[in-house]
């Protein structure tokens, strides 16, 4: 019992882990990748106005910041 337990504790972290790669890569950003259609290399936006834009930056304003330079 322990060991059917197990494999399916697993089985269901695995698929949820897939399910999240998939998710991630299709849907990232702002835009919409379908891996199918030229090997995933023609994302399209999926059309966020600019509110939505000034809002996220608004949440995350050092989001763009690039803390790796040096001063």
């Amino acid at each position: 019992m322990t060991d059917y337990s197990y494999s399916q504790a697993e089985m269901t972290v695995e698929t949820w882990r897939d399910l999240w790669k998939k998710l991630v890569v299709k849907y990232n950003d702002g835009y919409i990748n379908d891996v199918k259609v030229n090997h995933g290399r023609s994302p399209k936006g999926v059309g966020y106005g600019d509110e939505y834009y000034k809002k996220a930056i608004e949440d995350k304003p050092d989001y763009y910041d690039a803390k790796w330079r040096k001063k």
